[in-house]
């Protein structure tokens, strides 16, 4: 979240820097009020889909003998999420480490064909105890 912020206040100092550079027309300060508030709009989105969920230490991820339930809600890139997914229907799991966003994705393929993953970056644990323990449950169906 912090690293948002940054974002948010550099883009919005070079947003008014290129205002005043530009003599500040009412065309640029529209522009810049379109880029901040969609800035700004991202800042919430990310903030209510998953930080103060963090933040309020809510489970992230449960396991049970029957399925995995993911609680943090939003979209893992192109990637439609899932709430709840029974080990049954569940074909395979793969791991991949992503080191420039942090955390790692465990991708599910599902036996109808669709895929979905969640990022273990907001998981709190080792990415790859946290990929282990979803496989020993996995293995037990």
């Amino acid at each position: 979240m912090l690293f948002g912020l940054m974002i948010l206040s550099f883009a919005t100092v070079a947003l008014y820097l290129a205002i005043i550079d530009d003599h500040s027309t009412y065309r640029s300060w529209l522009i810049f009020g379109f880029l901040f508030l969609l800035i700004l709009a991202r800042l919430v989105y990310l903030s209510v889909m998953y930080f103060i969920p963090c933040l309020r230490d809510k489970t992230v991820l449960e396991l049970d003998r029957e399925k995995l339930q993911f609680f943090i809600k939003g979209k893992l890139l192109f990637q439609i999420p899932r709430d709840i997914a029974y080990w049954d229907d569940i074909e395979n799991i793969d791991y991949t480490s992503v080191l420039r966003m942090g955390g790692a994705i465990i991708s599910f393929r599902m036996k109808d064909g669709s895929v979905f993953g969640i990022n273990t970056k907001y998981i709190a644990g080792n990415d790859k105890d946290i990929y282990n323990t979803i496989i020993e449950y996995f293995n037990v169906q």
